[in-house]
């Protein structure tokens, strides 16, 4: 019995020892768990992570500077090359157009936030490649997951890196548990949007380079305008160049690349010292008394930046839409009159042209590296208009970008105040909705709220609606989504309880379409035929009195089209057939499908024209006119 107690003792002490041990391993895990109890052993590892992880954060920061906001361009601007200005021939570089044809496509800070931390995220591994240069003096092995949250700062960017590592030192077989990492990057990225969205909102508001356009169109007499001569003399301008003459679409566009890098920005670094003398002009000029000085300088910020330069830039390879009125195709043409009786040999040639312009701006903001902060470019492009000779704004719609992330979201969700009750209704029938998904979006926070469902027996009786507490939030929206209607917003405010009613537009998609082209050679259209291998279609349709647009992309996988449902419906539909990037032909015309058809049909086959000239002037007129030789070809087919 003695023996039998005394191995008890034994067995009770091997236990509390081995407790002991492993207690003494755990405290020292969570203590070098804390940035400062980590010895000196294991700082080498720390110090391999933080390099990886500066090295990655500081790729996305750049290419995300050089692409305007973007690190990976979501399929609002992928689906067409008209969203972007391509100035390099690496396909991941683009500078997405933030402002073109009346859509405001800037991307948020809570969207460029959440590329950044993305990025991170799935490229530190790449980096930091299995702790190869670490493994003869340290075995590593994760726990978990790279998770990152960065923060857009004012003056900064910081990334909080969460990856669970337990870290054993091959020499002493000592153990550390790191988890938490955390690197500050000093650039100005919030400054350089923030100067980037007022320089954008100030040309909105004052067309500040169309007016200097249409000051260029009015000096420079190759490009006719308004004016009268007294010439028996034909008078005729070429849109396009010959062999003996520059054309007036040439000359426009050499004065864009020479004169539009000379604007200024007030309050912004600039040199005083680089400006064009005015010729015959015997004062002594500086760039204060000079044209630049006193047309160039575009006061869009009261804000100083004194070291960020900022840029503007048009390349004469780049596209310039251009249509004279009136014209005979390529050919301008004075009006000339002749005197009659005695004054049978006096001429006047009188004439009064006006233009369509669109082309492209780079906008190009470069932010000095200074002991505050290191350097960056942020670099985006918009679209002039100008309609008539007179800058043209179209009504404004706008494109968010919004990447979920699920972190934090849970929390603000579960933070409810007030009681919101929303009604889906059918904008053409006018009845309220079953089954519609509903969201709330707060800032960089999205909600998921569920379903509307009819109620029988409360408030609202025999209506469809979702009632929920949700989170404060002022500047909200509520999102609605739900099978053959298209996804409709509202913006809400969740102070106190309040209703609110979500218009949802009926549509139509259709999943299959095909496009087929005919080849054309000025004067005969071909009989259909397949694309060839290395040709894409982009499908544009929109009905402008329902503010309604519909993308697709041929051949591929294919973006359903959407039409709207329920009536007939004119629709502008635009397609353009491309070949490496280049616009070869297309479509272009009005089209009204009868809903009586278009309700029972599965598929939409689309007929393009491709213009079979190797005349690139030829090209361009036949694509700048394809609304006039469209209707050569079918209209869409409904099957």
């Amino acid at each position: 019995m003695k023996k039998r107690g005394q191995i008890t003792i034994f067995i009770i002490m091997g236990i509390l020892i081995l407790a002991s041990v492993g207690l003494f391993f755990y405290y020292k895990t969570v203590m070098s768990n804390q940035g400062e109890a980590l010895s000196s052993e294991f700082m080498p590892v720390r110090d391999y992570i933080d390099i990886c992880i500066e090295r990655t954060a500081m790729e996305g920061l750049t290419t995300l500077g050089i692409n305007g906001g973007f690190i990976t361009f979501p399929s609002e601007i992928e689906a067409s090359p008209f969203n972007y200005l391509s100035t390099s021939p690496v396909p991941g570089l683009k500078n997405p157009y933030w402002w073109h044809n009346g859509i405001n496509s800037t991307p948020t800070l809570d969207f460029m936030r959440s590329q950044l931390s993305e990025y991170v995220t799935s490229e530190l591994s790449s980096c930091l490649n299995d702790f190869s240069g670490l493994k003869e003096d340290y075995e590593i092995k994760p726990l978990g997951n790279i998770v990152t949250v960065s923060k857009i700062n004012q003056m900064d960017v910081s990334f909080d890196v969460t990856y669970p590592l337990l870290v054993t030192g091959i020499h002493n077989n000592t153990r550390v548990r790191m988890e938490k990492f955390n690197i500050l990057l000093p650039v100005r990225l919030k400054e350089m949007y923030e100067l980037a969205n007022t320089i954008l909102g100030s040309q909105f508001r004052e067309a500040f380079i169309e007016k200097k356009v249409i000051d260029l169109l009015s000096v420079d007499t190759d490009i006719p305008t308004t004016d009268i001569e007294l010439s028996c003399k034909k008078k005729e301008w070429n849109m396009e160049s010959t062999a003996e003459k520059l054309g007036i679409r040439d000359k426009l566009k050499n004065l864009l690349t020479v004169n539009i890098p000379y604007i200024r920005v007030a309050n912004t670094k600039y040199s005083s010292s680089i400006f064009v003398p005015m010729p015959d002009d015997k004062t002594p000029e500086t760039y204060a008394n000079s044209y630049y000085g006193t047309h160039y300088i575009w006061y869009a910020t009261e804000k100083k930046y004194p070291d960020t330069h900022v840029g503007f830039t048009y390349d004469s390879k780049w596209p310039l839409e251009l249509r004279a009125f009136p014209s005979d195709g390529r050919i301008l043409r004075s009006n000339s009159q002749k005197g009659t009786e005695l004054l049978s040999s006096f001429c006047l040639h009188i004439w009064h042209f006006t233009y369509d312009i669109s082309f492209p701006v780079k906008l190009t903001l470069y932010d000095e590296k200074t002991p505050e902060h290191d350097e960056f470019s942020f670099i985006f492009a918009f679209k002039t208009s100008i309609n008539h000779n007179k800058p043209d704004r179209v009504s404004l719609s706008s494109i968010q970008f919004r990447t979920r992330e699920i972190a934090d979201s849970e929390e603000f969700c579960a933070d409810t105040s007030n009681k919101i009750t929303i009604i889906a209704e059918d904008s053409s029938e006018k009845t309220s909705l079953d089954n519609i998904n509903v969201k709330f979006i707060c800032g960089g926070f999205e909600c998921e709220l569920g379903k509307t469902e009819t109620d029988f027996s409360g408030d609202i009786v025999g209506e469809a609606f979702l009632r929920k507490e949700l989170p404060y939030c002022v500047a909200g929206y509520i999102q609605a989504d739900g099978e053959n209607y298209l996804k409709s917003e509202i913006p809400i405010q969740t102070d106190k309880d309040r209703t609110y009613l979500v218009p949802m537009t009926p549509v139509k998609t259709i999943t299959k379409y095909r496009v087929v082209k005919h080849s054309f050679d000025g004067k005969i259209v071909g009989t259909e035929e397949e694309l060839s291998s290395d040709e894409r279609v982009s499908i544009t349709i929109t009905n402008k009195d329902k503010s309604f647009e519909s993308v697709g992309i041929y051949p591929g996988e294919q973006m359903p089209l959407q039409l709207l449902a329920g009536d007939d419906f004119k629709y502008d539909v635009t397609v353009y057939l491309l070949k490496d990037e280049n616009v070869i032909g297309g479509y272009v015309s009005e089209w009204t499908p009868s809903w009586s058809q278009l309700e029972n049909s599965e598929q939409i086959i689309f007929h393009a024209m491709e213009h079979s000239t190797n005349d690139e002037n030829e090209r361009f007129l036949f694509i700048g006119s394809l609304s006039t030789y469209s209707g050569n070809v079918p209209a869409p087919e409904l099957k």
